[in-house]
């Protein structure tokens, strides 16, 4: 079984203190001037693509990690511009300690699902599981 959760959405931050050392990048392509923290190369490469069209040179990737409270961490730190996952960084948007970037961009989200087995016995723990991601991640109603 596959249930549909929220959207998983993306946004771009940076530090206020990293914003005040290089500037503020005013357009998407700018960023690729920039200090930039991702998974890896492909995933900021992607988004700004999907997100700018045409670009004539993509972002380097200063700081690679493959765990998101460490980018999350690393851009507090003013080590550069992070894309990230929104639920991992709205709480320091919101408290000034990041800055977002390009609000209007990344706002379609990607779908996010959860899957298992389908049994009709299923056990305490996957069905207070699944009833918590689906209080956490509510689906968008379809139009």
């Amino acid at each position: 079984m596959a249930r549909p959760l929220t959207p998983y959405r993306l946004m771009m931050c940076a530090a206020p203190a990293y914003l005040a050392r290089h500037g503020t990048p005013r357009t998407l392509a700018e960023v690729a001037s920039h200090q930039c923290l991702s998974f890896g190369p492909c995933a900021l490469a992607q988004w700004l693509q999907d997100e700018a069209g045409d670009l004539e040179s993509i972002a380097a990737v200063r700081l690679q990690i493959n765990n998101g409270e460490a980018l999350g961490a690393a851009a507090l730190h003013g080590l550069g511009i992070v894309l990230q996952s929104t639920l991992l960084l709205a709480a320091d948007v919101a408290a000034g300690r990041l800055v977002q970037l390009f609000p209007q961009h990344g706002q379609a989200g990607r779908p996010m699902h959860v899957v298992y087995v389908h049994d009709r016995y299923r056990s305490t723990r996957q069905r207070s599981f699944l009833d918590f991601l689906m209080e956490r991640f509510p689906p968008v109603p379809r139009l």
